[in-house]
């Protein structure tokens, strides 16, 4: 098996590698989304088209609701995490990661609402569950409202379930109904942020070497730089 393996070698220059299961959560832009066509689209998505290509990996997506990405990754439910996230001590418990393929040093979250008479001390926050937004929140002593995820809880704020929506600043620039009702910026929390990785099992560290290699070779050749012309012209976005 051996020698037939180094004659394949020898004749086609290299074998398919294992292909890949993408775990993730589309509700992120830029990160990944839904385009109006159906199909997936953002940052991630050019990232992993990119990894997939270089590392001859036959990769599939795999959907979950953000509150069961880690644990689903645990789990062994799919190979890989990714959609702008990034490390936190809860999450560290579960699952290993790469190194940051973007680098963001700070970053921010903030309040919005439909009016700007409100006070964030007695709000009612509406905050996508699970997040590093909903850490924020509870750390600063912030009444916080989980949702399964943002669009939900920009949901709850049209639908009068919360008085504020609180979420990344990139994402409420970008959100869909900002052009039907007026959002008002109530203001922001800083944060550090050390950008987003892309998430992997403790038990697959081979994977996690890999993908360090190839997100290396990206930001070498320029590759990153080029996706961070396309869905971050103006302003950089945070992890989730």
């Amino acid at each position: 098996m051996i020698r037939a393996t180094a004659i394949l070698l020898a004749l086609t220059g290299t074998l398919q590698a294992e292909p890949l299961r993408i775990g993730t959560e589309t509700d992120y832009r830029p990160y990944i989304f839904i385009d109006e066509a159906g199909n997936r689209d953002g940052f991630d998505v050019d990232l992993m088209a990119e990894i997939c290509a270089r590392g001859d990996h036959d990769c599939t997506w795999v959907e979950v609701p953000f509150n069961l990405l880690f644990s689903g990754l645990a789990e062994g439910r799919f190979d890989l995490a990714i959609g702008g996230v990034g490390a936190t001590p809860e999450r560290d418990r579960l699952v290993d990661w790469t190194r940051p393929y973007r680098r963001t040093n700070t970053a921010s979250s903030s309040f919005a609402a439909l009016d700007t008479d409100v006070d964030l001390d007695t709000a009612r926050v509406g905050v996508q569950g699970g997040t590093v937004q909903e850490e924020l929140l509870r750390e600063n002593g912030y009444s916080a409202i989980p949702y399964i995820s943002n669009q939900a809880a920009i949901d709850a704020l049209f639908a009068g379930e919360v008085d504020v929506f609180f979420g990344t600043s990139g994402y409420l620039a970008q959100f869909s109904k900002a052009g039907e009702t007026p959002i008002f910026d109530l203001g922001q929390i800083d944060y550090a942020d050390d950008g987003p990785q892309i998430a992997v099992a403790k038990s697959n560290p081979a994977l996690r070497d890999s993908l360090n290699a190839l997100i290396e070779d990206m930001l070498s050749d320029g590759t990153i730089t080029l996706l961070d012309v396309r869905w971050f012209p103006s302003a950089e976005q945070e992890d989730s």
